[in-house]
């Protein structure tokens, strides 16, 4: 209580002129302080909601690759059910069969090669790429439609060219996963 009677007597015996100096000084010092912890108080909580916005995107980021690697996980294990079904599945006693049943020949240089599946290492990717000339758009819909219909095989490229009398030719490549043995 001391400090603030001497306080108290000390502002007492002032002048005005004195008084409204002191004044302006204290308000002066109030108003830079306040101004100085209004604008700490701004930058620490825009670092603070631009770190959430960051972590937030990173969440959602987060949240998206473990939904993807979920649907991945399924089509793996869906992927293998079929190829452990199908153990004896050949694409090319497949490609045979089925260019005889579209009743569509295949230039004679087609074959297979097998490659490993990028960043998989429980399957080996099989493709199998044949030509047809002098074909008409209904065959190719047709093979198209009806390689669709098996889940084994898979087209992984398409090229078609146009040739005389309303023909085309098509490079086909198809392809089918196999389990790899180790």
């Amino acid at each position: 209580m001391n400090i603030i009677d001497n306080i108290a007597n000390h502002i007492q015996r002032l002048n005005k002129k004195e008084f409204d100096k002191l004044l302006l000084i204290i308000l002066l010092a109030t108003g830079i302080t306040s101004l100085g912890a209004i604008y700490y108080i701004y930058n620490t909580s825009s670092s603070l909601v631009e770190k959430v916005k960051g972590i937030t995107k990173l969440a959602n980021k987060t949240t998206l690759i473990l939904n993807e690697n979920k649907k991945m996980d399924y089509e793996q294990n869906r992927l293998t059910r079929i190829l452990e079904l199908n153990k004896n599945f050949s694409i090319k006693t497949f490609f045979e069969q089925f260019s005889q049943q579209q009743m569509m020949i295949p230039d004679p240089n087609w074959d297979t090669r097998t490659i490993p599946v990028e960043g998989n290492d429980k399957f080996d990717e099989i493709i199998l790429t044949a030509s047809f000339k002098n074909q008409t758009t209904l065959n190719l819909t047709r093979m198209l439609e009806n390689l669709d219909k098996n889940e084994m095989v898979y087209i992984k490229e398409l090229i078609i060219n146009h040739e005389p009398n309303k023909k085309i030719s098509f490079k086909i490549t198809i392809a089918t996963k196999r389990l790899k043995t180790f």
